[in-house]
Parts: structure tokens; sequence; C-alpha cells
């Protein structure tokens, strides 16, 4: 993989790379996929009252944002199930997949998984997957009782359960193309950041080339910017790594895309196509490499 034309040798840390796995492992491919949108419906009676503030939607804008997924929709309403069934339909019209934050817990007025079950047409049910996790999570350990554990497993009967953090952490729920995240502004921040990874690379259309570094990305912001826009049809994402027992504090992912136009592809006409080859994520990667402090790229 790093072997050259010219018979010369890349370094190491270009390998193709996929997620989180090191140099070696072979990358995913998505054929034919195209650039998708996110609408963001924030659930609460709490926000519209004034008593709680809303920075879900700044968290997913710039989550987003940041693995190039626009934010094309944001609406905020109360914890009312016609009110989340009207609002995720008329979203659901403009954008690919939806993100819904809060209404998620034990309690009576925590209706948005029944809602978007309701949407759907399907009803719900005890998901056992769901239970065994809550039993092993919370059992013997925990003042959850079983009406709790019960209402919080009972899920529609097309829900997913996406252990994107691992199979220890609390997996994200996925009802069609809803991802219902809890509206806990601190949770909701890191399941965000996961789902919008999860939207990456399930978008791309070829390779993954990840770049390692050991430096904050507050401290190199004007460099990704800059990156960024000048490398237009490469799809780059930006990930903080918060691990203190590793030297990378900083990941870059930089894959081939084909981008096609929203408005294209719901018939509503025009259409914008830019492609981008191998070369040209490889002359995004040395423009980052270049532009970096010294020692800044952790070798593989």
């Amino acid at each position: 993989g790093l072997k050259r034309s010219d018979g010369g040798y890349d370094p190491a840390w270009m390998l193709k790379d996929y997620g989180m796995e090191r140099a070696g492992r072979s990358s995913k491919v998505k054929e034919g996929k195209e650039e998708c949108s996110v609408g963001l419906v924030v659930i609460g009676d709490e926000i519209l009252s004034g008593l709680t503030s809303d920075t879900n939607t700044l968290s997913a804008a710039t989550s987003l944002k940041s693995v190039g997924v626009p934010l094309d929709k944001v609406v905020i309403i109360g914890d009312d199930e016609e009110e989340i069934i009207s609002n995720v339909r008329e979203t659901s019209k403009i954008v690919d997949y939806i993100i819904t934050s809060g209404g998620v817990g034990p309690t009576h007025d925590d209706i948005t998984i029944k809602a978007i079950g309701n949407y759907y047409g399907v009803s719900c049910e005890i998901n056992q997957e769901m239970l065994e996790f809550m039993k092993k999570k919370h059992g013997g350990t925990s003042p959850v009782d079983s009406k709790a554990l019960e209402k919080m497993s009972t899920l529609p009967s097309n829900s997913e359960l996406l252990y994107l953090s691992g199979p220890e952490e609390w997996p994200i729920l996925k009802i069609g193309a809803c991802f219902v995240l809890p509206g806990v502004p601190e949770f909701f921040s890191k399941k965000v950041k996961l789902v919008s990874a999860y939207l990456q690379f399930n978008d791309v259309v070829d390779d993954l080339v990840q770049v390692d570094l050991n430096v904050e990305e507050g401290e190199i912001l004007d460099i990704l910017n800059k990156v960024v826009s000048d490398n237009a049809s490469c799809k780059i994402g930006v990930y903080p790594i918060n691990d203190v027992s590793s030297n990378v504090k900083t990941k870059v992912t930089f894959a081939n895309a084909e981008r096609l136009d929203k408005k294209f592809r719901r018939g509503q006409g025009g259409r914008e196509r830019s492609v981008s080859s191998p070369d040209d994520v490889k002359n995004a990667v040395q423009q980052l490499i270049e532009a970096l402090p010294s020692g800044a790229v952790v070798e593989k």
C-alpha cells in the first residue's frame, strides 16, 4: 500500500485505514453513496419554557460540520406526541436522516421513542437485546426498578441498537432514519459525535486515509480550516481524542467522495458534481503535513 509508481515509498502515516483501526487493515468501500443531510428535532417543554438552555443544537452543528455533513434544519418542540410526529414527518421531506434530542427517559413525559414508532407505523415491544443490556448494566448495582427497565427497553419493532463506542457502552438507538439521542447535553454531545462519524463513514465512496496528530485541534484550527477550504472535493473529518493514555490528540481523516446536490436527488432539478481522485486526497494530506508544526504527526 505504500509503494509509489516511481518505486519510492510513502511514509507509514499514509497507509489507508478505516475507523479507529491501525495500518494494515483493509478499508471499507461504499460504492455510489451520495452526500447525506441531517435535521435536528430538539424535544423538551423545559427548553420552550426557558428553564433549560438548548446547547445541543450547537453540539450537533459542530460535530456534523466536522465530517462534512450538512445540518439543514433545526426545530425545537415540546413533549407532545403529535408535535413530534408532525415535525419528524415534515423534516424527513428535506433531509436524509433525523437526530432527535430529549424525551427518552423512564418518566411519563418521555414519549419520543413511542412517537417515532408511531410515525413509522410500527408497534412498540420489549426489545430483548436492550433489556439484557440494561440488566447487565444496572442489575444489582442501581436503584432502577423493573418498571423503568421495562419502559426503557420497550422500543419500536424496527429499532436498531448501534454500539458505536463499544459493546459495554450505552448503544445509540436508530429507528428507521432517526437517531434517537438523550437530551442531557453531556450525553448528547458524546453521542452526536459518534453519529456524525457513523454518517461520514457510511457516506464515503472510496478508501480512507487517516493522520494521527499529537497536537490539540484548537492549536491548529487555522491550518485545518485552510486545508478544508482548499480541498472541497475531499471529505475531511477532524476528531479530538480524549485518551490520557495515548499521545494521539487529534485524528484527521481524508476520503475520496462524489458529492451530488441534494436538490438533484430529490427531483427538484439542478446538479453539482465534484469528484475527487486518489491524487486529490494525497495532495490534501500533503498540504496538511507541510503546514503542521514539526513533529506533530504520530508515526504508525
